[in-house]
């Protein structure tokens, strides 16, 4: 327990590291204007705990034709910082403390000539969380987020795809995941989407590029037992509905996961570009608010075996109970139920009995434990 207690402290930035505030995630879109004028939106999300490595103001964007030659650097100041809440879409567990993520938003509009082939827009980052357990060598593994504007002559001025919120930063282990990573394009575009690979960028050599390297892009190397398919320990393994961006998963294990989530946007059946997303999600350690607990003066295990004893009294030590409801499960009584907060109840013969409390009845966050009383009768040893 001490050991998963520090790890979860590393991992959310409690440990002092000269290198522990990180890239977490980003993405570029952009949005047609009209005539050659494209308004530009890069998204760059860090963990803010230990206050190190502070977004890029400015910021450098790289823009490539086709053919991977550079023509030019887009430089954005000022972007809009602000912290993004952590929510866990489950009223009955308690956030996990001292979780910060925050965003900078970083936007421009600016003019790009129809170009044969199109452009591909570039911003590299240095550097991942050392403690991400599904990539190899994550501290030297940068971030790459791109954006393609394809062809205007082939086919026609284009907006991009964009997600319409950001996964959540923490998820519980043992607890379902289903998150709605749906996308939508201002142009009505077919929308597909799929687990992809997330791309390596800057490293701790050069870890803010001014230009950044050209395409096309390296990815990132799956740590073991680990794929394109398999990005978090979940059992069932995490999928992706490829028409409506469901996401769900089951995760397991407690760590930190890099994760790529790619939606492809075509038009009459053409594909135009593919837009990608690379976060992290922090599976946690989670407590719950209401958890019911109780025990017994017989014994506090799941079954408990009384010789010869019919009168029992039971100990309720439940968490954030603001009332119960007890049920003997005595099958021939109506009467075998009581709200009192540690009752004693005493059954009229041997047998076995079903206790089952319940914590807030009826309430949001209720909780429901259920015990085995075995009634016996006493064993009598005749030495006659």
């Amino acid at each position: 327990m001490k050991l998963r207690s520090l790890f979860f402290l590393m991992m959310i930035g409690l440990v002092p590291s000269v290198r522990a505030t990180h890239i977490i995630g980003g993405e570029m879109i952009y949005k047609h204007l009209g005539n050659n004028l494209y308004k530009i939106t890069l998204k760059v999300y860090r963990d803010c705990n230990t206050g190190q490595a502070p977004f890029d103001d400015p910021a450098y964007i790289g823009v490539y034709n086709s053919s991977g030659v550079y023509i030019d650097s887009i430089k954005i100041g000022n972007p809009a910082i602000s912290q993004i809440q952590p929510t866990l879409n489950n009223p009955c567990i308690l956030t996990p403390p001292n979780i910060c993520v925050e965003q900078a938003i970083y936007t421009i509009n600016k003019t790009l000539p129809p170009v044969s082939g199109g452009y591909t827009l570039v911003y590299q980052r240095c550097c991942r969380n050392a403690t991400i357990i599904n990539i190899l060598d994550p501290q030297d593994a940068g971030s790459t987020y791109m954006a393609q504007i394809p062809d205007v002559g082939t086919y026609g001025y284009n907006s991009s795809p964009f997600f319409n919120s950001f996964p959540p930063i923490t998820i519980c282990a043992g607890t379902p995941l289903i998150y709605d990573h749906s996308a939508t394009d201002p142009d009505g575009d077919q929308l597909v989407y799929s687990f992809c690979t997330p791309y390596i960028g800057a490293d701790a050599s050069a870890p803010m590029p001014h230009i950044p390297t050209p395409p096309p892009y390296s990815t990132i190397v799956w740590g073991s037992s680990f794929s394109v398919n398999n990005q978090i320990s979940s059992s069932p393994p995490m999928t992706i509905n490829a028409s409506t961006g469901l996401l769900t998963a089951n995760p397991y294990a407690v760590g930190q996961y890099v994760v790529g989530i790619c939606v492809k946007e075509y038009r009459n059946g053409v594909l135009l570009e593919e837009h990608r997303r690379d976060f992290q999600f922090n599976v946690t350690p989670c407590d719950p608010l209401v958890l019911a607990k109780f025990g017994s003066s017989i014994g506090n295990a799941d079954t408990v075996l009384a010789c010869g004893q019919y009168s029992i009294s039971f100990n309720n030590t439940s968490i954030g109970m603001q009332h119960c409801l007890w049920d003997f499960g005595n099958p021939n009584s109506s009467s075998d139920t009581t709200s009192v907060v540690s009752p004693s109840y005493t059954y009229a013969g041997v047998g076995d009995y079903p206790v089952t409390l319940i914590v807030n009845p009826g309430m949001p966050c209720a909780d429901t434990l259920v015990k085995m009383v075995r009634i016996h009768l006493p064993n009598h040893t005749d030495f006659s």
